[in-house]
This record gives structure tokens, sequence and C-alpha cells, in this order.
């Protein structure tokens, strides 16, 4: 036990001791958080619904299922987000993570991009995501043209 600790240390704590694979996302990812910053991360749909424990983990961990919601659904992969009770910390369930992996590593290469994307609002950074997941979806050519396109020297 942590005494005199924010309660998210002890949460992030539980979930790094966790054998699922959290990966963080969001400002925190990006760098663009403030002090008031909520902790973001994904993990793989499967894990959720292949009878690994995870349901069972989050419940137990002090999480609920906030929505599953039909505007995140689509391109940006996220079927589900689940939010602790204490702790500012969210945990997004995706269609696929290696996909969301590949686009986060990709839109934080380029420094500029990522001060860029810290001055977007949510729904500019979504259509960002959507641009970006397309791209990859569509195949490497693509992708490749993508990360060109968005580290030009604009």
């Amino acid at each position: 036990m942590l005494i005199n600790t924010p309660r998210y240390v002890e949460v992030l704590a539980e979930l790094a001791n966790s054998s699922f694979e959290f990966h963080l996302t969001g400002s925190r990812f990006f760098g663009y958080y403030n002090p008031e910053s909520d902790w973001d991360f994904f993990v793989e749909a499967q894990a959720l619904y292949g009878g690994s424990g995870l349901l069972d983990f989050l419940q137990d961990a002090g999480f609920y299922l906030e929505s599953s919601p039909v505007d995140y659904r689509g391109m940006t992969g996220i079927t589900q987000i689940w939010k602790h009770g204490y702790a500012p910390v969210h945990i997004q369930v995706v269609e696929d993570a290696k996909a969301k992996v590949n686009v986060q590593c990709t839109l934080n290469s380029d420094s500029r991009l990522v001060t860029q994307m810290g001055k977007l609002s949510k729904e500019g950074r979504k259509a960002l995501w959507n641009a970006a997941l397309a791209s990859f979806s569509a195949g490497e050519e693509r992708g490749i043209r993508l990360t060109r396109f968005l580290t030009w020297p604009w």
C-alpha cells in the first residue's frame, strides 16, 4: 500500500503489474498534457472478450464501463471506454491495438505535428486520427504517404 500518494499512482501500479498490455495514449503519450490531464490507455478488444480475465481485472481494480460510444466507432476503432471510479484514468478498448500503436507512433515522430495536435480541439484530433488510421488501414504505401504529408514543413 502506498501512503500519501495520489490515487492514480496506485491505479497505474495495478495496470503495470497486470498481465495485460495497456498502451499509454492521449496527451500524456504525446507530451502536451497539463497537471490536470487524465491518464489514457488502450487495450486490445480481444483481451476483453477472449476470456482472459480482463473484464474481471478492470472491475476489481475499480473501473466501470463509462460508455460503448457510438460516436467513437468506425475509424478510431474504440469500442468501449472504461473509467476509474476514484482516479483520473481511462481505458479505451480498441479493435486493433497494433494499428493504433503504429498510428500514434507515426504521429508522435514529428515534434511540429505534436505541437499542432496539442492546439487542436478534441474533434480536430479525432478527425486527424480518423485520417491517419484510414491511411494505415489502406496499406503500407498510403501510410508512408500520410507520414510524408503530416511531417511536411508547413
